[in-house]
């Protein structure tokens, strides 16, 4: 798999070819059965439809095959690798791109069972990549059929135009502007926007494509499905937006192919009059993480009010290793803002001895605060960090998996107020102490040659 972080930022827009527009074709589908192959018939005959008209890319839906699975449909992910060899050998005959979305079972190191709800790239040259659903929406159930992915990534193909970045989103991923932002950054110029939007809310769908699209200046492409599928009903409205934010195909509500020649070479024209699809001038500060008791009071009811979930761990944070970053990275996982508490040298010393910490609180703060995964840090001088967590009452409590739950500062009172406890393998052996042990036996060694 080709991840984003592999490719260099602005998908290297002078070197583009004289020929800078691409053909796309989008299958607005409707689903009649709840049969993935019959299914592949009705999209086989549209794809090779699209393949005489010279399209380049093909996207299709979320799930088209199967609409949304509850969990006693999983056995309907069974046909997805049959699904997959026949888009290939068309993808092989016409030289076209396939984009869709499909239900994709876990590798064998996983656990039994785990589906996620994917989007597979296929391309000729048996070419294939997979990007997982990070958002799930949980009013459809999807949490408990499916796992998230954690990883966004870029689609890079070499069409008659040169390189092209596609970023591809899953339905629910479209509601978070950071996910498209991060794509765009690693050099995608089209998003696809794979759907299954109710028809209830398209107008959501229709309004946030075009607000992507404007503050992305990329294109945007969204598929969605039609019609009536497992009891509910979804709004079609497929659209083409370019990086203006204009309009430049749409289909209706009903099953309907549209086809679109965008010109990838506008995407610079509108970002030399104005730029917003870069880095923020003005990133945030990192010493305004760290924060006194009562500010991180108030900021922690202030995201709370906003609906947002508090995920709360501590440690000494002395020399930081791979494994707080991993373990961080975890932890904020598990809600929607991490507070990290962090032991004042006082409290270092009266655990660890005179010789600890080595690093100064300041700057233990100031390395922890740096971190992309980390919200807010506070100081606590006592050797538990009970009355943090007692000030802030975090949704979720976060520690190494090392620790019995019985034996976790806290754990209770969370649980008394609703919250929950999660226990993090550590994906590295290694630890402060370690490192730490590892320098002296060198400087020995050294000191006896």
């Amino acid at each position: 798999m080709k991840r984003a972080s592999e490719r260099p930022l602005s998908g290297g827009y002078n070197r583009r070819k004289m020929n800078s527009r691409l053909k796309v074709g989008v299958i607005q589908h409707a689903q009649k059965s709840k049969d993935p192959l019959r299914e592949l018939e009705v999209v086989q005959g549209k794809i090779k439809a699209l393949g005489d008209q010279g399209v380049d890319l093909v996207c299709l839906p979320e799930l088209w095959p199967t609409g949304p699975l509850k969990a006693g449909e999983r056995a309907l992910a069974d046909v997805t690798p049959e699904i997959l060899s026949r888009l290939q050998t068309l993808s092989e005959e016409y030289r076209i791109v396939i984009l869709g979305g499909l239900p994709e079972k876990g590798d064998l190191m996983e656990e039994e069972g785990t589906l996620y709800n994917s989007a597979f790239f296929i391309g000729p040259q048996k070419k294939r990549l997979v990007y997982r659903k990070i958002h799930l929406f949980g009013p459809l159930g999807e949490k408990e059929v499916f796992r998230p992915g954690s990883e966004e990534i870029v689609f890079w193909h070499g069409f008659s135009c040169g390189e092209v970045g596609v970023g591809p989103l899953i339905c629910y991923d479209l509601r978070f502007p950071e996910l498209s932002r991060s794509l765009v950054l690693e050099g995608a110029e089209v998003l696809v926007v794979m759907a299954l939007w109710p028809r209830e809310r398209v107008h959501h769908f229709e309004a946030l494509l075009r607000a992507r699209a404007i503050e992305n200046q990329c294109f945007v492409i969204g598929v969605n499905t039609a019609g009536d599928v497992g009891g509910m009903g979804f709004g079609g409205q497929s659209k083409v937006v370019g990086p203006d934010g204009a309009v430049l195909r749409e289909a209706g509500q009903g099953p309907e192919v549209i086809v679109s020649e965008i010109d990838l070479s506008s995407v610079v024209d509108v970002r030399r009059r104005f730029f917003t699809a870069g880095p923020e001038r003005w990133q945030r500060r990192t010493a305004r993480k760290v924060l006194d008791m009562k500010d991180l009071v108030d900021a922690v009811r202030r995201r709370r009010a906003a609906g947002q979930r508090c995920v709360f761990t501590n440690g000494c944070f002395d020399i930081l290793h791979a494994g707080h970053v991993s373990y961080l990275e975890e932890a904020r996982r598990c809600g929607d803002f991490l507070v990290v508490g962090i032991n004042s040298d006082k409290s270092v010393r009266s655990i660890k001895g005179d010789a600890r910490p080595i690093n100064p609180g300041s700057m233990r703060a100031l390395v922890v605060a740096g971190l992309e995964s980390v919200d807010y840090v506070v100081f606590f001088d006592e050797p538990t960090p009970i009355e943090v967590i007692r000030a802030i009452s975090p949704d979720c409590l976060v520690k190494g998996e090392d620790w019995d739950e019985d034996n976790i500062v806290g754990a209770g009172f969370v649980k008394e107020r609703g919250g929950i406890i999660k226990r993090i393998p550590f994906a590295h052996d290694i630890s402060t102490t370690k490192i730490i042990r590892r320098i002296l036996k060198k400087v020995t060694i050294k000191s006896h040659t």
